[in-house]
């Protein structure tokens, strides 16, 4: 290894690592850069701008939305793309990068779902990745933090462990992509000395007490969907008598909600794996100091919600009847109605992962959580509305 565990220990707790950070900017980066902030490392973050930001704007809006200050600090920011060779930055820099870091915590990855788009989601998930690990090994790097997904394990109805998996069946190629990288990085890392954590979390949303959060996808958008066909349903009764309402099935009832036949389809002993945002980050910060040899660990979920759960959640939130689960086998593809089909094209990307039978052990993860005292809130109906309440006040996003 190219550093002994007593000097990382020691390094560490007078809070002299310093981080290279790649995926800053988004969901589950910016909350652990500002937890690391917030722990007093130094940081360098490497960032790409946007059309209409530049990185240090992009950083600032962060520091903003966590309430924190540049100046309270030791950060460093740095424009660069994963994709292009040395990052697209100047040869003196790029390499003056790789001497004054010693941990790299990897989270940019594409999480598109879409087999169209394969060629671009394997370019950052694997090609760019393999990059950064090359990086790795040329700089002072003893220490690479990679943030994967518990659905790298691709397919299967058997326990996922802690450990690589060797399925080649996947629900879709970010599934697969995450797999290999895995590989790769455990590779790259044991043929270099350099210590390797896999942190495997499940489906993420937002703040469990707050309800905030940077970003409404994943849970957010069957519920964003279900109120936007609300919407364009009521919309049609209230302008126009509703004749489209009527061609879909639905109708308002005497009680003010709204009947939306749609079913969902479901499988016995299916569920969501749900993990709130602040879960997720204090998982991940204790493992990082629990575990200085480096392992795989899942973040997850021991006691997953169910479709039906969710359903009844949506169902009050929205002010609708009709939305229900059913048994694959009691679906009958042939009887789907208009909605169903509308709602099913919004959402198909997601159905693997809302009745699941996937089930994913977390023994490493809970010998350092349970020390810790730390345990995954319960995703109960308060908790949903506040997270929902606040995206629709953000507008999903929009503001």
């Amino acid at each position: 290894m190219r550093i002994s565990t007593d000097k990382l220990l020691r390094r560490r707790s007078e809070k002299k690592s310093h981080f290279l950070i790649f995926g800053a900017t988004g969901f589950l980066g910016s909350h652990l850069f500002i937890a690391l902030c917030v722990q007093g490392y130094p940081i360098t973050l490497i960032c790409r701008p946007t059309k209409m930001l530049s990185v240090h704007e992009r950083v600032h809006e962060i520091l903003d939305y966590f309430g924190k200050s540049d100046k309270a600090f030791p950060i460093r920011i740095v424009e660069g793309h994963i994709d292009r060779p040395h990052f697209g930055m100047p040869e003196t820099d790029y390499h003056q990068l790789a001497l004054d870091i010693d941990e790299i915590i990897h989270c940019a990855s594409n999480t598109d779902f879409s087999e169209r788009r394969r060629k671009e989601i394997e370019a950052v998930n694997v090609d760019a990745f393999r990059s950064i690990l090359n990086f790795a090994t040329e700089s002072h790097c003893d220490f690479f933090h990679y943030i994967s997904t518990v659905y790298g394990a691709g397919k299967t109805r058997d326990i996922c462990h802690e450990e690589l998996s060797e399925n080649k069946i996947y629900c879709n190629v970010y599934e697969e992509t995450k797999n290999l990288s895995e590989h790769i990085a455990v590779q790259i890392c044991k043929d270099n000395g350099i210590r390797l954590s896999i942190y495997r979390p499940s489906i993420v949303y937002g703040d469990s007490e707050s309800g905030r959060s940077r970003k409404f996808n994943a849970l957010y958008f069957p519920v964003k969907t279900i109120l936007f066909l609300r919407d364009i349903m009521l919309g049609d009764i209230r302008k126009d008598g509703g004749k489209r309402a009527k061609i879909m099935g639905v109708s308002l009832l005497d009680d003010g909600r709204m009947h939306m036949p749609i079913r969902m389809k479901t499988r016995i002993g299916g569920t969501i794996n749900l993990i709130p945002v602040n879960y997720f980050t204090a998982a991940t910060m204790a493992i990082m100091e629990e575990d200085l040899q480096g392992s795989i660990h899942h973040i997850s979920n021991d006691t997953p919600n169910n479709l039906e759960n969710l359903i009844g959640y949506i169902n009050r939130f929205a002010g609708i009847t009709g939305l229900q689960a059913v048994d694959e086998n009691d679906y009958g593809e042939d009887k789907k109605n208009a909605l169903e089909e509308l709602f099913e094209s919004y959402i198909s990307m997601y159905l693997p992962y809302i009745a699941d039978l996937r089930r994913f052990s977390m023994k490493n993860t809970k010998e350092i959580l349970d020390k810790r005292n730390i345990e995954c809130p319960q995703f109960t109906y308060d908790v949903f509305d506040r997270c929902m309440s606040y995206a629709v006040a953000r507008k999903w996003g929009k503001i």
